[in-house]
């Protein structure tokens, strides 16, 4: 684990401590499907990535035809499924708060995520959908920790002081104090929470 991470002042970190955790990238593998799906896309309509991403018809279509698909079949990170059965068995509460919302799936996204962890045997406590600013989020839920890989909602939860641990990811390659894996953030939780 990266040695120059902080350790955190939680005001709670017994049964009642709430965790919250980012979705794609974070707890499942999302890009990897995207981009699994976007190359076949682009072979079937005959342009490269970047018309597709910057051409919003191209764009809506592709969401239309693959977004769903892509969540069902996102893995999970190495290891998540253990470090989350691991901290719901310390009573730890845990929040998934996404920027997902319901558009381009046949069913309800809450239902839809809940049962993604149904189907792999992990209990969650919480949804929160469309969370753009996961600052108000966090703080409306009380949050006391958040496990984030986007670099520009981490500094946001920084800025406004919330507990924040930022998640290796290709998009957030130019910061240190990170973790690398699941298991890295189980050991942060048990060693680096200060107890009040």
């Amino acid at each position: 684990m990266n040695k120059e991470l902080t350790s955190l002042n939680c005001s709670r970190v017994d049964e009642n401590m709430i965790i919250g955790l980012d979705l794609d990238n974070t707890i499942c593998s999302t890009d990897k499907k995207i981009k699994k799906y976007s190359n076949i896309y682009c072979q079937e309509k005959q342009i490269n990535e970047e018309v597709l991403w910057t051409n919003d018809e191209y764009k809506q279509d592709f969401l239309r035809l693959y977004l769903e698909k892509i969540y069902k079949e996102a893995q999970l990170k190495q290891n998540c499924k253990k470090v989350l059965q691991e901290l719901k068995k310390k009573n730890y509460k845990l929040l998934i708060i996404t920027a997902r919302r319901n558009k381009y799936l046949s069913v309800d996204m809450e239902t839809f995520i809940y049962n993604y962890f149904k189907k792999r045997n992990i209990i969650i406590d919480g949804i929160i959908l469309d969370a753009k600013d996961k600052v108000d989020a966090c703080k409306e839920k009380k949050v006391d920790i958040m496990l984030e890989d986007s670099i520009y909602n981490y500094n946001l939860l920084k800025e406004s002081n919330v507990n924040v641990v930022l998640f290796d990811e290709k998009n957030n390659s130019e910061i240190k104090q990170k973790i690398t894996n699941w298991n890295q953030f189980l050991e942060y939780i048990s060693k680096y929470v200060k107890r009040v």
